[in-house]
């Protein structure tokens, strides 16, 4: 890993450790830090590299929940308020004909399958099995 990734890592790190407050002193020290060490020329392609990597984990922690119709996405809200630990208070609601009803929440490392399909194939299951 070169410099400006880790650079960047650094910073990114803080960003989501720290409060706003915090990171602001903390930024002003990372650039005194570059400009003692004479890294400051590599600002610009430390706060790309930092850009690339927020886009990133963005994109690979985005919580999507599954529907029927969009009208019924918010019966939910109560269920996935109790796993807002694993999957954060905001998600993007997708539209699946094949979801008979309730939903599917997932992410990229959890899913909760809450629709009745699924229920109704564990029920059949069992009466096979």
């Amino acid at each position: 890993m070169n410099i400006v990734d880790q650079y960047a890592r650094t910073l990114v790190k803080a960003s989501q450790e720290k409060s706003t407050e915090e990171f602001n002193i903390f930024f002003e020290q990372f650039i005194a830090l570059l400009k003692q060490k004479n890294h400051y020329k590599s600002l610009g392609a430390i706060l790309r590299k930092v850009e690339q990597l927020s886009q990133g984990s963005e994109s690979r922690n985005k919580t999507v929940m599954v529907v029927r119709d969009a009208l019924s996405a918010g019966d939910y809200a109560d269920v996935v308020a109790q796993h807002a630990d694993v999957f954060g208070t905001q998600y993007d609601i997708e539209v699946d004909e094949h979801v008979v009803g309730g939903f599917v929440l997932k992410n990229r490392t959890h899913r909760i399958d809450n629709s009745y399909r699924s229920k109704l194939v564990k029920l059949y299951q069992r009466l096979v099995a």
